[in-house]
């Protein structure tokens, strides 16, 4: 084999080995992500703090309904691309069945207050970041945002989902009165 050759062959081979190795840690980085500590059919993890007027809830207070935990953040493109399904989920859902609470990691509480009265959010917004430091964020180990964790009644996680709006199928299916 000429020496041409020999140094094509080597290089297209440690390129070759280069992508697999790239996509095999690309892969192994991913799964990483998404295995999730807080999973369907645990008991959701307790927190008790106030929300952004002050008030002190606990997740306790919402037994007998379902809870969906919205977590997110101002800045959040994809965070304020939901907000409208979440308004849609308000609006169907009442209170006495399904019980939103947003868990900011915002910094500053002026920022999340300004955008809840500019979007017109009327459920309970927390902001973890300043009055926890991530308490509940660690307590539900959020890999992302937004991240959201349907509770049922009793307290036990349904599932995270992707999209807010898989809400209505889970309570449909459950509580079709609302």
């Amino acid at each position: 084999m000429s020496k041409k050759k020999w140094i094509f062959s080597a290089i297209t081979g440690l390129s070759i080995l280069t992508i697999l190795l790239v996509f095999i840690w690309k892969k192994e980085s991913n799964s990483k992500r998404t295995e999730w500590k807080i999973v369907a059919g645990m008991q959701a993890p307790h927190f008790t703090t106030s929300d952004i007027n002050g008030q002190t809830i606990s997740l306790n207070d919402f037994q007998g309904k379902y809870v969906l935990l919205d977590f997110w953040f101002t800045s959040c493109k994809p965070c304020q691309k939901d907000t409208p399904q979440l308004k849609e989920l308000r609006e169907r859902f009442s209170e006495d069945v399904l019980v939103i609470i947003g868990i900011s990691v915002d910094r500053e509480k002026e920022l999340v207050q300004a955008y809840v009265k500019e979007q017109g959010l009327d459920w309970i917004q927390i902001v973890d970041e300043i009055d926890n430091q991530k308490m509940i964020n660690k307590l539900y180990h959020v890999p992302y945002y937004p991240t959201y964790f349907l509770i049922d009644p009793k307290g036990i996680v349904v599932d995270h989902l992707w999209d807010p709006i898989e809400v209505v199928d889970i309570l449909e299916k459950y509580k079709p009165q609302s």
